[in-house]
Formats: C-alpha cells, structure tokens, sequence
C-alpha cells in the first residue's frame, strides 16, 4: 500500500508545483485547460531543475534531490497562499476520473509494493542503472576505466549514452523521486512510471479542451486514455521516456496550440510564454525521438491558421522567439548533443525490421491491438478475430476521415493523427513493423482527445445516444485486453517471479550477509541489470552472456584514444570473447562454450 500512496503523493506534488507555477507567472488557473496541464509542468519543473544542477553543475542527484522538491512544494504552496488564484473546481471530477482508472491498473502495485517489476524488460535495467550513476554523480562522466576492470559501477556504460546525447530527462527524475522517497531506483520505478502515466492522462483532457466547447470532453477523454490497452501496455512495459513524452507531448500541444497566441487578437503574455517554454524542454529532455513528429504537427497548424488567415507572424514572433531561447538557456549545450543524436537514430526508425519480432503489426490483426480489442500478438479480448479486426477496420476509417475534417480546423489532436496516419503508411510500405508497433502507443492520447471533443460537438439527442453507445461498446471491449496486461505483469515471460520475494530482495539479503565474492549466472540481461543496480560498491562477476552487448559499443566509441593504462584489459572488458573449456567425461571428452 505504501508503494500506492507514493503515486498518490508524485501526482499530488507535480500537481501543486505545477499549480504553484502558473499562478506565479499570473495564468488564469479558473480554465480548466490549465489546470489539468499543471501535473505535466510540475514533472517539467523538477525535472528541469534536476537537469541544471546535474549536467551544469556536476552533483550527484543524492546531494540536492530531495532539498529540491521540499523548496519546488513550499515556494508552490506559498504562492498559492498569496496569490490565491480561482482554480476550477471541476478539475476535481477528472481527478475522481483518474482514481477509478488507478483502480483498474493498481493491484500489483498493491500486491508487490516497492518489488512490483511489471514486466522483466531490459529497457527497465537501464533506466535503473543510469538513474543509479546520476544519484551519484553528474550527466556528463568520463568512462569509469577503474570501476569496469574491477567489476564495479556497471552504470557507466549508460553514461556513453549520456554522453552522445541520448535521452536522460525521465532518468535524471527518476533519480530524484529514488532520493526523495529514500529507496533505490528499481524499487521507485513502478510508482514514478505510473505517476507519469497519470499526469499524462491529465494533459490528454487539457488537448481535449484546446478546441472542445464543453468543458466535459475533458472527463471523457481522461475516461476513455485509462481504459486503452495499448496506452496502457507502454507504461506496464516499462516504457519510461515514451510514457513521460507522451504525457509532456500532450500538455505541450494544449498549450501551444492557442489561435489567440497566433492571430494577434491578444498580447503575448509572460503567462503564455513560461508554460510552453518549461514544457517543451522538458519534452526534448526526455523523448527528444518524438520532437519531429510535434514540431511537423505544430506546423501543419500554423498552416492552417494561416490558409484560413489567422495568422499573424508579429504575434507568432512575439511568442516563439523567447520560447526558443528558454530552451537553449535551460538545455545549454546539451541541446546539440541530443539533435545529434536524434539524427543519428532518425533512420532506423523508419527502416524495415524483423518480422519474427513485431511482425503482428503488419497483419490485419494489427488493427484490433490498434484500438484495443485484441491483447498484442493478436490474442484474447472478448471479441472474435474475425468480427474484431471488422470492428476496428471501420473505427480507423471514420477516425481517420473525421481526423481529416478536424485537423482543417484546427484541432491539435486531430493534426497529429493525420500526421501519423501518413507515417504509418510510411512505415508500413518500408514494413518497419517496430516503428508501426511503437506509433500504436503513440497515438492513444491523441484518439482519446479527438473522440471526446467529437461527442461533445453533437447536439442531436438521437445521434449522442448512437455516439455514446458506440464508445461505451468500444470501452467494455477495451477492458478484456487491459485486465490481460494487468495479470501479465504479476509474473512476467521476460523475467519469471519479477516481483517475487525470492528474486531481488532475496538478492540484496544474500549480499547483506555474506562478504564472499558475488558471481552471477544469469543470461537475462534485466535480471543482470537489476544485479548490478543493488549491489553498492560491491563487484560484481558475470560468467555468462553479456549482457551490456546492446551497449558496449557505445563504450568503446567514447574510450579514450592514444596510450592509457591498462587499455587492452579495459578493451578486454567492454567485449567480452566467448571462451569453451574442455570437460573430462567417461569415455569422451566435452566442450561446454558460454
């Protein structure tokens, strides 16, 4: 219960930050709009500040994380105290919203606690490792020679990484609540991923009033994101830059894109300006892969706004100009190092991959997992394969003719799935089948968005009942699916007994005890990574795969060049050799290669 009440508390803090910092630039917090955007500016915020003092200054996130959001949560709650801005109060039926979707997805959080590892991915151990090197030292790390030949501080391949520019903001954050709460980085990940995930599904209401004219789109669209599988199936798989940039993507948009900022018919305010600057680095920080894909949507918009002429390029000026230079003074130089690297990943994303892997999504039953009626590959659901892939061919037609017919007017969520409505035939033709899998997820909050300010435009009570109808039969299919995830991630394939006492805390017991050298067999390379994240300063022995494969490449691009100590070992280190000895067996000799 513990664990479930830290995601109450995250959510509950990034919400009153995030409060605290609107009313402190003087926004109108009496929208609800704005409201429902304050958890993602609060994550923003602190993760910001993280960043500053973590990549600038060199400090270890241990030495300032926690200082950090007691200052961030008193400074809010005294701006509040003097300001006392009118905040809607209906923001308080979406938050009931929210708790009722925490209750679909809790229960092994409830179960495991802190333990809960939902799905056993590798991408998880990562995370972890590099959220445990930043606790203790700063973004941007020479690599550790002296740990790697020792067998120690295995969270330095992670910082190659780092240091050609990848992705760190969900990481550094993740830092920072392990410091506040007191726990390591793979005990607060579950907590951390969920209250994001959260925080996002908020933002999604905030995109749905950016053209509703009812304030309730907002409740139906926060409905309608936590009962989806697939958005759903991101954070449950431990997704966690996707699930923080999904989430900062949505809070961005419903704040951007504003036809008052663009046609002039209002002056730029500070009010205006510091929310989208905050959000926008934050976005780039940690999911920078989908920076392309807003930006590309963001300027669709402004084509639209001025095919209809209602753009006025002073005001545009006016109001992007300081927000662009926020992110460089915020990002620094780090800014570059993550175009580049953006760059350099560009390519693979839209490039063919094996079908063995994620080849379901080039099938017709893509489709149903599309819209949730079928649990990935392909499997489960309450409906027929048959009648699911039917059902769910005729949902993407309509939602992509009427996605059409949105976006020409302005609508933000309706731009973007027209835009990844054409990526996806991209990626279908190039059969890029992980790239299409990983748009399923991305476009989640952006159907949400679009259907519930569709039901909301309907004023014939006869087609409402119809529309209603329709999403209701969508969500009570939806459900099936979601509470196959949810059971799938008590006890996962990729790593068995995840979450049980007997794996990492029977783990740590054993270390606590013993003072002999640690030597670990397994293959799997989250259980290695999870090892690795636990065992302090500790070596740690790894016979058998390696599993830093996916990474060491990395580390031998950033080693130094020219004459250093001990080169060939630490060479030795980072690419290890398959090695076999000969087993003396009656009557015949065995080699046993590992």
């Amino acid at each position: 219960m513990t664990a479930l009440l830290v995601v109450l508390a995250l959510l509950a803090g990034y919400w009153l930050v995030g409060l605290g910092t609107l009313a402190a630039v003087g926004a109108d917090t009496s929208q609800l709009r704005l409201v429902l955007v304050a958890p993602a500016l609060g994550s923003a915020v602190f993760d910001l500040i993280l960043f500053v003092f973590n990549y600038d200054g060199g400090v270890g996130v241990e030495h300032y994380g926690l200082a950090v959001a007691v200052v961030l949560l008193v400074a809010a709650a005294v701006v509040l105290a003097i300001r006392r801005p009118r905040i809607d109060p209906r923001a308080l039926l979406v938050l009931a919203v929210c708790l009722a979707g925490l209750a679909l997805v809790a229960g092994p959080l409830v179960t495991y606690g802190f333990n809960w590892d939902s799905a056993g991915n590798d991408d998880m151990g990562n995370y972890v490792l590099s959220a445990l090197g930043l606790l203790h030292h700063g973004l941007v790390m020479p690599f550790d020679v002296n740990g790697i030949l020792h067998d120690r501080d295995y969270s330095t391949f992670l910082e190659t990484l780092h240091n050609l520019g990848s992705r760190p903001g969900s990481d550094i954050e993740l830092a920072g609540v392990s410091a506040v709460v007191g726990r390591l980085p793979y005990q607060t990940f579950m907590p951390f991923i969920l209250s994001l995930q959260l925080s996002g599904v908020c933002a999604t209401g905030a995109l749905a009033l950016q053209a509703a004219r009812r304030w309730w789109a907002a409740p139906i669209a926060v409905a309608l994101l936590l009962v989806s599988p697939e958005a759903n199936y991101g954070w449950l798989q431990q997704l966690l830059a996707q699930t923080a940039g999904l989430g900062l993507a949505a809070a961005l948009l419903a704040v951007l894109m504003d036809g008052d900022l663009h046609n002039g018919s209002r002056r730029v305010r500070t009010s205006d300006v510091v929310p989208v600057g905050l959000i926008a680095s934050a976005f780039i920080l940690n999911y920078v892969e989908l920076a392309s894909t807003i930006a590309l949507a963001y300027l669709t918009y402004l084509a639209i706004l001025m095919a209809r002429r209602r753009l006025n390029l002073a005001a545009l000026a006016r109001f992007l100009i300081p927000v662009v230079v926020m992110a460089f003074v915020i990002l620094n130089g780090y800014l570059i190092l993550e175009i580049h690297y953006t760059f350099s990943q560009a390519t693979g994303g839209l490039a063919g991959t094996p079908l063995s892997f994620f080849g379901f999504a080039l099938v017709p039953e893509g489709l149903a997992e599309l819209v949730g009626f079928k649990v990935i590959p392909g499997v489960g659901g309450s409906l027929g394969t048959s009648l699911a892939i039917v059902l769910a061919a005729l949902l993407v037609f309509m939602l992509l003719c009427g996605s059409v017919l949105s976006a020409r007017r302005g609508v933000a969520a309706a731009v973007v799935l027209v835009l990844d409505a054409a990526l996806g035939a991209l990626l279908a033709h190039n059969s890029a089948a992980f790239g299409l899998f990983k748009l399923f997820m991305y476009v989640q909050p952006f159907i949400a968005a679009t259907l519930a300010i569709w039901l909301t435009a309907i004023r014939r009570p006869a087609l409402l009942a119809c529309a209603s109808a329709l999403l209701a039969f969508m969500v009570v299919a939806q459900l099936s699916p979601l509470h196959t995830y949810v059971e799938q991630s008590r006890d996962p394939l990729d790593l068995v007994h995840a979450s049980d006492n007997s794996l990492i805390p029977a783990f740590r017991r054993f270390l606590a005890t013993s003072k002999a050298p640690v030597v670990s067999v397994t293959d799997n390379p989250a259980l290695a990574k999870l090892e690795a994240s636990v065992v302090g300063n500790r070596s740690l022995y790894f016979i058998t795969t390696n599993v830093f494969v996916n990474i060491d490449g990395l580390a031998k691009a950033v080693l130094p060049r020219g004459p250093i100590p001990h080169k060939s070992q630490l060479e030795a280190a980072v690419e290890w050799a398959p090695r076999s000895f000969n087993l003396l067996e009656p009557g015949r000799h065995a080699v046993d290669p590992f």
